[in-house]
């Protein structure tokens, strides 16, 4: 993790942190040991806030091992979820949304032994 968040991420160190990462990678296809880790969520997370990253990818001059391993985490379950934006639900038509909150309008008048919080019924012909 500091890995990710120290050498990865600082661009003077990039260049030989990336190094060190395919060096590492030749052989495996995690970090620590056969499953995913915090430790490749952290590498992950580096290399996709990177810009110098994105540049060697769309230039076609990034590490096979390394592009290997990033491709790889970005297609699985938790990065992509975690990558989706949620719309928020919008109203739809003159359908109300269940918080929305109703004003008081339209006309009132005074009305006659009343008293507040009392339900009164009236009915006009």
């Amino acid at each position: 993790m500091t890995f990710g968040a120290g050498h990865l991420s600082c661009a003077s160190e990039f260049a030989s942190a990336l190094q060190y990462l395919e060096d590492r990678l030749s052989l495996v296809t995690f970090l620590v040991g056969h499953g995913l880790t915090i430790a490749d969520f952290a590498v992950w997370e580096a290399l996709h806030a990177n810009k110098q990253w994105y540049d060697m990818l769309a230039r076609n001059t990034a590490p096979v091992n390394v592009s290997r391993y990033f491709k790889f985490l970005s297609d699985q379950e938790p990065f992509t979820s975690a990558l989706k934006v949620v719309p928020k639900p919008q109203p739809q038509g003159n359908k109300k949304s269940e918080t929305t909150v109703k004003k008081d309008e339209g006309k009132f008048v005074d009305l006659p032994g009343a008293e507040i919080g009392k339900v009164v019924v009236r009915f006009s012909t």
